[in-house]
């Protein structure tokens, strides 16, 4: 089985919970689901697709690309 469908069964299974219970339930439910989120997406841990590199760093790479990008075609353009 795909992690990833493995993950969204727990995360259905909070859901779930939630429906039968209280206020209190909804909110236990509510922190596993943001703390599931989290933990993850894992913002910190490197992935292959982002070339070794973590998501926070790569957005943050490629923010200075975009930026550099498009400096260059204003550069370009007011020649």
């Amino acid at each position: 089985m795909n992690n990833a469908v493995a993950r969204r069964g727990e995360v259905a299974g909070c859901i779930l919970h939630t429906d039968r219970g209280s206020r209190a339930d909804f909110a236990e439910a509510r922190l596993k689901i943001i703390t599931w989120i989290t933990g993850f997406y894992n913002p910190t841990r490197r992935h292959s697709l982002c070339g070794g590199m973590s998501p926070v760093d790569y957005e943050t790479s490629m923010a200075t690309v975009r930026a550099e990008a498009a400096a260059a075609l204003s550069r370009h353009e007011a020649a």
